[in-house]
């Protein structure tokens, strides 16, 4: 299945991820407000032609800000793993380190997981950008 856009489908074009990382990288330097909200409108313009990861990770926080307002009572934790399987081989992509996890079901059945998988919290989206892109 090589060429078949899978991960053109899963997070983008090359240059809108560029613009996305450049944008986010400039965020966590912390810019004045003006240069934020014209680089926040700059990634939210790109997003029809970003790939599905980055569009639902806008809905995503669109969603908590929304019920954040509504709702002072409720807040929100996010934290983000990313992994890959190739060859029936579970890899850490964002560990360099860990090799060959496994994948576990819960005591319940209720579920699977990966078993030493890292995650990260992610209390902003261009946190949460910067892992999956």
């Amino acid at each position: 299945q090589t060429g078949s856009g899978k991960t053109f489908s899963m997070a983008g074009p090359a240059d809108v991820l560029g613009l996305q990382q450049n944008a986010n990288l400039i965020l966590d330097e912390g810019t004045g407000d003006i240069v934020e909200e014209v680089l926040q409108k700059m990634i939210k313009g790109n997003l029809q032609a970003q790939g599905l990861m980055p569009r639902l990770a806008h809905r995503l926080y669109d969603i908590i800000s929304n019920t954040e307002k509504g709702a002072s009572n409720i807040r929100f934790v996010v934290s983000a793993s990313y992994l890959e399987i190739y060859n029936e081989q579970v890899q850490d992509l964002l560990s360099s380190t860990v090799d060959g996890l496994r994948v576990r079901e819960k005591t319940d059945g209720s579920s699977f997981y990966v078993e030493g998988l890292t995650q990260r919290e992610c209390p902003t989206l261009p946190d949460l950008l910067n892992v999956i892109v």
